[in-house]
């Protein structure tokens, strides 16, 4: 029978142990060369877990001392471990486990074996949260009692060949592969998570477990980015036109001309943006603003060179600016955190309708205003999935439309030119979603 669930099930569901049990445990096989220090820290709670129960555990080192050295090495890889090696080993059962990751907790893959069957007559995998090892151990315990339940009382002789086998080799060392010292232990937070890249040294040092740092530290990291922000630009938001014709006496048109370019003026802003967080101390994002500024539009023509009636029209403009921006936090973690960003803004107008009866105008194009943008701000964020920024952002504008430009054939007067800033300024207050990756 075949059983995967968390190790809080089946606490509890066998009796307690009557007798101590001989029980091979050889080294915990690592998924990957990175989990050598989980499985070894999950072995060291098992054997202790076994060994408090009053369980004679027999190690791999002791095991090596009569198969010979190398035995047993890799045995959950190994389809012949351990039933090849039990007849000769005083020892009636075998704890055979597996470690790998399964996102940010731990797969422990466990089977028993027992001497006579061909198959493991206990099969789980047993998903071990940050913080539950010692509950991982006191499961395989109880399932270790279970079965010894099952097969009755030892034979002396059995016991007597394991306690002797136990004080030839002395106590336990680690494992092949890297010391655990060199790696921490996944009760802390950094081990394994994708919530502390970029800060795990001060997650390790915290000591705490996964979901506890993430509480306090409230980091960016491992996840998405939804925002929704509202505020105003200042700057270059109105655009001006200019246009004119010269017509003959029967309203043809000989000649057209305009000019049209950027003002300064307020606009509020409303806007949507989406991206992520790599790491704890920056986001990568894209955001796109509705701009709510202002068009004006002043007609002139000619009719055989006498200039007549000027016309005027104002109007909104609703214009649409895409921002890729980097934001860079100092501190990464925190409730409150320090932002600087870079990125860029690239602003989208359409072109303009002049409307007119009796005269065909020359209707200006719309365009593309581009530049580089950096800003400041600061964080503040209630928990890690959700947080507030205030910002505040300039642009430099850059490109032809970034000022006055004309085209065509001026017959009349020369209007005054359109005055561009060349820069805007946008104050923003953004609602900051981050569901994990």
């Amino acid at each position: 029978m075949r059983m995967r669930f968390g190790i809080t099930v089946f606490l509890g569901l066998v009796p307690s142990l009557a007798w101590a049990e001989p029980v091979l445990v050889p080294d915990f096989t690592p998924g990957t060369t990175s989990e050598f220090a989980i499985a070894y820290m999950l072995q060291s709670t098992v054997t202790a877990e076994l060994s408090a129960r009053g369980h004679f555990v027999v190690t791999q080192a002791g095991a090596q001392s009569v198969l010979g050295e190398g035995a047993l090495a890799s045995c959950a890889d190994d389809p012949a471990c351990p039933l090849a090696a039990l007849p000769s080993l005083p020892a009636r059962l075998a704890v055979v486990v597996r470690v790998r990751r399964l996102g940010s907790d731990v797969l422990g893959e466990v089977r028993v074996y027992q001497t006579a069957f061909p198959d493991p007559v206990e099969v789980w995998d047993l998903v071990v949260q940050s913080g539950q090892e010692q509950t991982f151990a006191q499961g395989v315990a109880e399932f270790v009692d279970g079965r010894s339940e099952l097969l009755g009382p030892v034979d002396p002789a059995i016991e007597a060949r394991a306690r002797a086998l136990m004080a030839d080799v002395g106590a336990e060392g680690p494992p092949d592969g890297p010391p655990p010292v060199e790696q921490p232990t996944p009760t802390t937070a950094e081990e394994r998570s994708p919530f502390s890249v970029g800060s795990r040294g001060a997650a390790a040092a915290s000591g705490l477990s996964i979901d506890a740092w993430v509480e306090e530290a409230r980091p960016h990291a491992g996840r998405l980015l939804v925002e929704v922000r509202g505020g105003l630009r200042i700057g270059d938001v109105v655009r001006s036109a200019d246009v004119q014709v010269a017509a003959t006496e029967g309203l043809d048109i000989a000649s057209e001309w305009f000019q049209e370019g950027p003002s300064s003026g307020v606009a509020p802003v409303v806007g949507l943006g989406f991206g992520v967080a790599p790491v704890t101390w920056l986001d990568l994002a894209v955001c796109g603003d509705l701009v709510f500024g202002r068009r004006t539009v002043r007609t002139a023509w000619t009719l055989d060179g006498v200039a007549q009636e000027a016309g005027k029209a104002n109007g909104a403009s609703v214009m649409l600016a895409v921002q890729p921006v980097a934001r860079v936090y100092a501190p990464p973690v925190g409730a409150g955190k320090a932002m600087f960003r870079v990125g860029a803004d690239i602003l989208m107008f359409d072109r303009y309708h002049v409307d007119v009866a009796g005269l065909d105008y020359p209707e200006p194009p719309g365009g593309v205003v581009a530049g580089p943008s950096v800003g400041v701000g600061a964080a503040l964020d209630p928990t890690a999935g959700v947080g507030t920024l205030i910002e505040v952002v300039g642009t430099r504008h850059l490109g032809l439309r970034s000022g006055a430009a004309e085209d065509g054939v001026l017959v009349g007067p020369r209007p005054a030119p359109p005055e561009a800033a060349g820069w805007s300024v946008i104050v923003a207050a953004t609602l900051q979603l981050r569901p994990p990756f």
